[in-house]
């Protein structure tokens, strides 16, 4: 397990391959900053006739092969690619061999030690949106605060007294650099970063627009040697990053981790629920209830630097400071690092899933000898069943593996019940697809790879099986997709979900414990040690949530058609199992013989319960269907589950469904769409009922903000109240919408290649989108 404690320990912070060697750098068990260039000599494997300590993934006896070099070792391996009877093993991310030799066990590390940077720059524009690409613009200020330090360092143009800030911060926690150009800014700058180099950067879109910009500033003013300064290695790599259709530019500081804001929350801000937007100001009032620094009475950002540099810094220094009290609630950062260390790769390794699964599953087949293969697995024969109407992938969309045109099998989405429903209630599959994977034994080196033992394909052919089949194998647990996996032994990555899930239960339990003698003693140390448990907890959450999206990547090197699919049309007749369970469980209650089940999303249903509540009458709802789905409900689900297994044969009884919401009232409007006024929670009663949306317009961030609001005010009138009701709000909105200014009614809308457009003569070019 991945600890965080305050004594002094060695890690790294960045490993970085450059050549044939390999620049480290990080901190010693005294808690020193270390900076190491290492010529690296990998190790690959070849088969042997001979036994060894060794086996590949199959099996099969391995002899180790050491170079002297990292080039060596890669021209070996291509020069053997493909050459029959001669397959090489072992991994060729030399990042992630080195990191495994220098701390093949546990890695622990000291997060007071990390000198994350949170910086913010501001540009002189008077012409729109600066844009990184072309750095046209100057910068005029830059922001940053060390969480080796409470002190913010500021530079800018003019004068600024740091005793008159209008931010709720002590004057002498900034540090202002007055100076007197661009360049002169940009010099003083790189005294500093290069005297307190940071371990991580980070801030609000500062990967694709504050790192970028400064990079092309610095070399437009004529100095690249300057420009590579930023890297504690002197290096820096340009990178094109695709992001929604769009190519977007970034730059790689080697040495330095990038680990920018907007992207953490983006992929593990999700307690927050969806975002109407994610531009600072928002998020900040969201997690924090405070705003940005206003400047609306100067129109715009270049007008405000113009008539009030003194406001203009707070502005900038805002910024920074928001950020660092998001991460100070949140803990995105060092959530970040375990994940990181826990997987063996660097901090930027963990917005993907595939590196990090990759490195967590060689580090766990080396420590037993096993060897993963140098490339992609030989993928077994295996027709795609592919998307269809109610699948989450689109039937069209391109597959995941190259020469494909079809998609691989999604979730299974029911069109649901459009209408209102009285007293709905949900239920969820625990982490529906990794126990999947651990209840059908579903990994590369368990499928079994003889093409002519296949069984009946389809969710439709098992969910009819109320017995097993007469043609499944007992040594096969079988799937929907008709693919056998060995019962034999536990694969890989089951054997690594069931570890991870006992390893949480353990931090989860310490957790509780601790929480509770902190609750007697509110001892400080205990509060940290909390922090650390919840974010390891939370590490292991997340990558095992993250396990299919690697599983089902073409380029992860344990992509198959038929694993992905096996734990896909597995999860489709798992959820449509529960379906004709609570249909059949609700019928024999009411003695009808009705469709129940509201909706279906992958691995939750929707259930109309208000016949059950019409038909008994209790005084407290709520009470009574959370009596009835634990004593009633739930039992039947899991002795319903136990069939299933016994029918597909499976390895380990995994399916756990629970209860989740109890909602007085839930309106469908279409599929993934749908308001909710939900009571209670997992157990939780609320005081008063709260909205769950999901797919309505009141969240998107494409529907002006004043309608957004009304969205929401008219979604609890329609919950609570009558039709007469609900018609005389909306004839009262549109009343006073007709009267409101055009900024306020127009669609937020961003505008790009707006070059590509304009005419001298007529301002715009004939066939200009309009």
């Amino acid at each position: 397990m991945v600890l965080l404690i305050g004594e002094p320990m060695a890690f790294y912070t960045s490993v970085n391959r450059y050549g044939n060697s390999i620049l480290y750098r990080g901190y010693n068990d005294s808690g020193a900053a270390i900076s190491q260039k290492y010529k690296f000599k990998p190790t690959l494997y070849m088969e042997s006739r001979e036994d060894s300590r060794y086996h590949s993934l199959f099996g099969k006896p391995l002899q180790p092969i050491q170079f002297d070099s990292m080039r060596e070792a890669k021209e070996f391996a291509e020069k053997y690619e493909g050459v029959p009877n001669f397959a090489v093993h072992g991994t060729t991310n030399y990042i992630h061999q080195f990191i495994t030799d220098k701390f093949p066990k546990d890695i622990k590390f000291n997060i007071s030690d990390v000198n994350v940077v949170n910086f913010d720059i501001e540009v002189a524009s008077d012409n729109g949106f600066p844009t990184p690409e072309e750095a046209a613009y100057p910068i005029i200020s830059i922001a940053l605060k060390s969480s080796k330090s409470s002190v913010y360092q500021v530079w800018g143009l003019d004068t600024y007294d740091s005793s008159k800030t209008e931010i709720d911060m002590h004057g002498d926690l900034i540090q202002y650099h007055h100076c007197n150009s661009e360049e002169d800014l940009l010099a003083k700058f790189l005294g500093y970063w290069t005297k307190n180099y940071p371990d991580v950067i980070t801030g609000w879109n500062s990967r694709f627009f504050d790192i970028p910009y400064i990079v092309n500033r610095i070399s437009m003013l004529g100095s690249e040697a300057a420009m590579k300064r930023l890297s504690p290695w002197g290096s820096v790599n340009e990178r094109t990053v695709k992001s929604l259709n769009r190519e977007l530019l970034a730059f790689e500081l080697v040495g330095i981790q990038q680990a920018d804001y907007l992207e953490l929350f983006k992929k593990f801000g999700y307690s927050y629920g969806n975002q109407e937007s994610f531009k600072l100001d928002h998020i900040a009032y969201t997690v924090l209830g405070e705003k940005k620094l206003s400047y609306e009475e100067h129109g715009n950002l270049y007008t405000l630097y113009k008539e009030d540099h003194q406001k203009f810094i707070d502005y900038n220094i805002k910024d920074v400071q928001l950020v660092d009290r998001i991460d100070q609630k949140m803990g995105l950062i060092s959530l970040a690092l375990t994940m990181a260390y826990r997987g063996g790769v660097n901090v930027s390794d963990t917005f993907g899933v595939v590196g990090i699964w990759e490195s967590i599953i060689y580090r766990r087949l080396l420590n037993n000898n096993v060897i993963c293969p140098a490339k992609q697995i030989q993928k077994v024969p295996y027709a795609i069943v592919g998307a269809t109407e109610t699948s989450v992938a689109k039937p069209g969309s391109e597959a995941r593996e190259k020469g494909k045109s079809h998609a691989i099998a999604g979730g299974y989405v029911k069109d649901p019940h459009v209408g209102s429903h009285d007293w709905v209630v949900s239920f969820d599959l625990n982490s529906l697809y990794p126990n999947i994977i651990v209840q059908h034994n579903i990994s590369p080196e368990t499928i079994c790879r003889d093409h002519t033992i296949r069984f009946p394909q389809g969710v439709d052919y098992y969910l009819s099986k109320h017995d097993r089949s007469t043609t499944i194998d007992d040594k096969y647990a079988v799937c929907a997709s008709g693919v056998p996996f060995e019962r034999s032994k536990q694969g890989i990555i089951p054997e690594l979900i069931v570890d991870y899930y006992a390893e949480r239960s353990t931090i989860k339990k310490e957790m509780l414990a601790t929480q509770s003698e902190y609750e007697k003693t509110k001892d400080k140390k205990l509060e940290s040690k909390i922090n650390q448990l919840e974010n390891n907890q939370m590490a292991i959450k997340i990558l095992l949530n993250s396990l299919y999206g690697a599983l089902a990547n073409k380029y992860f090197k344990y992509f198959d058609n038929a694993l992905a699919e096996s734990v896909t049309l597995t999860g489709q007749t798992v959820i449509k199992w529960a379906e004709q369970c609570m249909n059949k469980a609700m019928n024999d209650i009411t003695q009808a013989n009705k469709d129940y089940i509201v909706a279906i999303d992958t691995d939750s249903i929707y259930v109309n319960m208000g016949p059950l509540v019409k038909k008994f009458e209790p005084k407290d709802p709520v009470k009574f269907l959370d009596k009835i789905c634990k004593d009633h409900f739930e039992p039947v689900m899991a002795k319903s589950y136990d069939q299933f297994f016994f029918v597909m044969n499976g390895y380990i009884p995994r399916m756990e469904m629970a209860r989740e919401v109890i909602a007085d009232r839930g309106i469908w409007t279409a599929k993934k769409r749908y308001i909710l006024n939900v009571h209670n929670s997992e157990g939780v009663q609320f005081a008063e009922p709260k909205l769950k949306m999901m797919g309505i317009e009141a969240i998107k961030s494409s529907t002006p903000e004043v309608v957004r609001d009304k969205f929401k005010e008219i979604f609890k009138v329609i919950i609570n109240s009558d039709e007469r009701t609900t018609q005389k709000f909306i004839s009262d909105f549109k009343n006073e919408f007709s009267s409101l200014d055009p900024e306020k009614v127009a669609f937020p809308r961003g505008v790009t290649q707006l070059d590509k457009w304009k005419d001298r003569r007529t301002i715009y070019a004939k066939g200009t989108p309009i």
